[in-house]
């Protein structure tokens, strides 16, 4: 095998993921590989298209390749995914994560910056939320909960990976919403599973095949599961004046709008848009 042109390969990666992934999500893909490949930016290599990736490199890749092509995550694939200004390690056992999130934390960090808050994550999966609210704000005092041992494992390995003090607890909050914890929050923030089963159906295979369902989808008929419990946490352990932050999916807004001034425990109740202009979060003041 001979030495492949690093424009020659492109050219291939977008032919061979063609009936899987848009123009666009082929070239994001081919960059992200060529990247933890190469382990040089994408940027450069566009400036210098013929640079020539080498029999090792090429062999790597087509391994990568051939995973890629049936349709699992390249982020599994590569064991990493970049968030906010962290790489994380991620696997099959938690969620990958995503754009909207990294608004959510810097929602967060827009009003907390600079500040010694407590702060719990619930459902904090890879570490994502907490991690980046941490390496934000170093001064915050950070917890994380999952039901996940996996999934705390990982977030374990992150912390490590990113030189980041968090403190991380196995906790199912449908078995305990009811819990008095002693030491109370300034700021509670989750991104619980929202997505309806029906919804299934319209989503890539990328992430049906291969992402924890029991992270992402609800049943139909009960989808404020998680909300109701984390609502009923947060009215026993967020400090007066504390703020409750949660990613919702954009067609129950405001059913959780209307659900939490039946409450009459927050002073105020916001839906956020994000970026693509659907509502994705709610922001909460006790």
């Amino acid at each position: 095998m001979n030495q492949t042109k690093h424009s020659e390969l492109a050219k291939y990666f977008n032919e061979e993921l063609s009936e899987l992934y848009s123009y666009n999500e082929r070239d994001s893909i081919f960059a992200m590989c060529i990247e933890y490949v190469l382990k040089i930016d994408n940027v450069s290599l566009r400036l210098n298209p013929n640079r020539l990736v080498t029999v090792l490199e090429r062999q790597e890749l087509d391994v990568i390749l051939e995973r890629l092509k049936t349709s699992e995550p390249v982020q599994y694939v590569l064991g990493e995914a970049w968030f906010d200004n962290l790489i994380l390690n991620v696997s099959p056992g938690v969620l990958i994560p995503r754009q909207e999130t990294e608004e959510l934390v810097a929602l967060i960090d827009q009003n907390f910056r600079g500040k010694s808050v407590n702060i719990l994550d619930i459902g904090t999966g890879s570490g994502a939320i907490a991690l980046a609210l941490k390496e934000r704000n170093p001064d915050a005092n950070v917890i994380a909960y999952d039901f996940s041992e996996v999934a705390l494992d990982i977030a374990k390995e992150n912390a490590l990976k990113n030189n980041l003090d968090i403190k991380f607890e196995l906790f199912d909050i449908l078995k305990r919403q009811n819990e008095n914890i002693e030491s109370k929050f300034d700021v509670i923030v989750s991104n619980p599973p929202y997505v309806l089963n029906s919804e299934m159906e319209n989503m890539h295979s990328n992430v049906v095949k291969y992402e924890p369902h029991a992270a992402l989808f609800v049943e139909d008929d009960n989808s404020l599961i998680f909300y109701r419990a984390i609502f009923n946490f947060t009215e026993i352990n967020l400090k007066e004046s504390g703020s409750l932050y949660l990613e919702i999916n954009e067609a129950k807004g405001e059913k959780l709008k209307s659900y939490l001034r039946t409450k009459n425990f927050f002073k105020e109740i916001t839906i956020i848009k994000d970026l693509n202009g659907r509502d994705r979060f709610i922001q909460c003041t006790k």
